[in-house]
């Protein structure tokens, strides 16, 4: 098993994160692998926004190891996600696993907003992935966790950049609507 932990402050408030994180899907430039996000469903929870979703990804899988799995291309993988949002004690925490390739591999991924505690205007974004190959072949299995490990760290630098483009996406139509509102 091989685990992978990220952490990252963005310079804003978690209120306009996590109504950014809602946007940060489809993104062509920063996130291309995610190419269809479906809800399944939305719902108040004790208080709590409780959303359930469908992520399909397209990545880019080295031809041996497609071999070594039966497989002649990369196919499109499903991921569920559960998220909930705490609105009254600022947190919204993320948890992912993966539908395709589960005779494979487990991954396991949980990823939490909050209020970062060192300046409340600012969020803590942390992200831990848990990944376990279950085929027989130990070098195999080592190769596969690693190559998953890889592009964690490489879609995590890359989901960072689609949330802060989202972000000012959010806030330059915010600025429009205000405009709007003054010329009224």
């Amino acid at each position: 098993m091989r685990l992978f932990s990220n952490e990252h402050v963005f310079p804003r408030p978690w209120s306009t994160i996590t109504a950014a994180s809602w946007c940060k899907y489809p993104n062509k430039e920063w996130a291309p692998h995610i190419t269809h996000v479906d809800y399944l469903s939305r719902d108040l929870v004790d208080g709590q926004l409780v959303t359930e979703r469908i992520l399909t990804y397209q990545q880019s899988i080295p031809p041996t190891l497609l071999r070594l799995v039966g497989l002649q291309e990369a196919p499109s993988t499903l991921v569920y996600e559960r998220s909930v949002v705490d609105a009254a004690n600022e947190d919204m925490r993320l948890d992912t696993c993966n539908l395709t390739f589960g005779n494979l591999m487990v991954i396991e991924e949980t990823c939490r907003y909050q209020p970062d505690p060192a300046d409340r205007n600012t969020t803590l974004f942390t992200q831990t992935c848990r990944i376990k190959s279950f085929h027989g072949w130990s070098w195999l299995t080592r190769y596969i966790e690693d190559f998953c490990v890889g592009r964690f760290e490489a879609n995590a630098q890359r989901g960072k950049r689609a949330l802060e483009e989202a972000v000012e996406a959010l806030e330059k139509a915010w600025e429009v609507v205000c405009e709007g509102k003054r010329g009224a």
